[in-house]
């Protein structure tokens, strides 16, 4: 029997609502029991937990990995680049007729390839696929790591938050279709993003530093993030001349400076015959390569027909482009207030997923996928400060992000296009409401805590990493 693509798209929502609902079940049946026996006896025993609940979670995606086929839109590439920086090395920008990754992906593609011509793998068989599929499997599980060593900083002896954080985010059905059906690595750029936020809040600038430049390396979204960092240093200013220590600056500057020499070795074996700036000029082309308001986001371009239509196009008395420039600018700003308004220990990570979010919600270029990153940040943000709202909008979020993936994947498996109009305006909606209602809490939050909380300066003792 043949679906169409409604029928797909159909079967999807179901078996994401079935899986969502089962979380719930099991949130709602054992949080009580769970939280009133939070004691851990035994440090050993629960990190041998959840390396057990890690490995059943990649035994679980390598078979899907191997068993799923992949959209050829998206996987073609990462199967071709595999192919040409094999065959080109360094020199593949200039060989290849498209090419917008950085180069850190490039060197992971290498390297799966190498694997498979010293093996003599077949390219097309299942094996290859799950090596293709492998690293970003693994930054997932990064991710689920990460939750838990969140979970054990700010929820100390809670047993049921240290496994159910990474678990209703290693088996998120958004994650399955993104990593699993789709073969996208935004899995592993949000477990790197979130990573870099984490080792910051440990004072461990310098490796925080490297994670970040990780992520940039990945993925041009990364930069989305940059001006969050740009206000963290300008803060460590702040605190050095307020406190009359020039530790917090210098940490800062020694921190970027690490990065910075990092980014250029990486990307200087593949500059030869190019000019200093090809990297600039790179990450700017990614970023505006599709000319549409929308690609398939649920954001307000895709709640007013913006998606597939030409970001030049008239809207509200402008373009689509000249709103996404003026939101571009607010956004940044406001993620500013956001950040020197709120608490000292969440400030970092809450503007950072406002910043992302009001970018994926209000500019333009934004595709399905790019939600995805917000996921790993509002489940940690809800670890840290203990406020529901987060696990309401970890929800919300992961909703819109399945249900945008969703109709993508089943214009694929269809063979056809798909009318998502109706079900593009609904989760557009679901989307801007919810960054309203996020947009109201932060205000709300910042207002509280600049009445309740002093805050307390940066920490400037040497950290190991950084």
């Amino acid at each position: 029997m043949v679906l169409d693509a409604n029928s797909y798209f159909s079967i999807f929502l179901i078996v994401g609502a079935l899986v969502l609902g089962l979380f719930y079940w099991g949130y709602v049946r054992s949080k009580d029991q769970w939280e009133t026996a939070s004691s851990l006896k035994n440090p050993r025993k629960s990190n041998r937990s959840i390396l057990f609940l890690l490995l059943g979670a990649l035994v679980i995606k390598l078979c899907f990995a191997a068993l799923v086929m992949k959209p050829h839109f998206d996987y073609q590439y990462f199967f071709r680049w595999s192919n040409e920086v094999y065959q080109y090395g360094f020199d593949v920008y200039q060989q290849s007729s498209f090419l917008d990754y950085p180069p850190g992906y490039l060197y992971i593609l290498y390297a799966i390839r190498w694997l498979a011509g010293l093996f003599q793998l077949d390219l097309t068989g299942p094996v290859y696929r799950t090596m293709m599929e492998t690293p970003v499997i693994l930054g997932e599980l990064l991710g689920g790591w990460v939750l838990y060593q969140v979970a054990r900083k700010y929820r100390p002896g809670n047993r049921f938050w240290l496994y159910f954080a990474p678990t209703i985010y290693l088996f998120n059905p958004a994650s399955f279709l993104n990593v699993n059906f789709w073969g996208q690595v935004d899995a592993l750029l949000a477990s790197l993003m979130m990573l870099s936020f984490y080792l910051v809040g440990q004072n461990k600038w310098i490796a925080g530093a490297l994670a970040f430049t990780g992520a940039v390396l990945l993925k041009p979204q990364a930069l989305m993030m940059t001006p969050v960092y740009l206000y963290f240093i300008l803060d460590c200013g702040i605190a050095s001349i307020r406190e009359r220590d020039a530790r917090p600056i210098g940490r800062a500057v020694l921190a970027l400076g690490s990065a910075f020499v990092v980014f250029v070795l990486v990307c200087l074996p593949f500059s030869a015959g190019r000019g200093p700036l090809w990297m600039l000029d790179l990450y700017f082309n990614t970023m505006v390569s599709y000319s549409s308001a929308s690609l398939g986001a649920c954001n307000l371009f895709g709640l007013f027909d913006g998606s597939g239509t030409s970001v030049y196009n008239p809207f509200f008395f402008l373009t689509f482009s000249d709103w996404s420039s003026i939101f571009t600018v607010l956004c940044i700003l406001a993620a500013g207030v956001v950040y020197f308004m709120s608490k000292r220990e969440h400030r970092l990570l809450l503007s950072a997923l406002w910043l992302y979010t009001s970018l994926y919600t209000l500019t333009a270029f934004m595709h399905e996928r790019y939600l995805f990153p917000t996921l790993i940040m509002v489940l940690s943000l809800f670890l840290m400060n203990k406020d529901k709202f987060y696990l309401r909008l970890y929800a919300g979020f992961s909703i819109v992000n399945y249900a945008c993936t969703a109709m993508a994947l089943s214009a694929y498996y269809a063979g056809g296009s798909f009318d998502h109009a109706a079900p593009m305006y609904v989760f557009s909606f679901v989307m801007v409401a919810a960054f309203v209602l996020f947009t109201r809490h932060v205000i709300l939050s910042c207002r509280r805590e600049r009445k309740s909380i002093p805050f307390p300066p940066l920490p400037v003792e040497d950290g190991s990493g950084g």
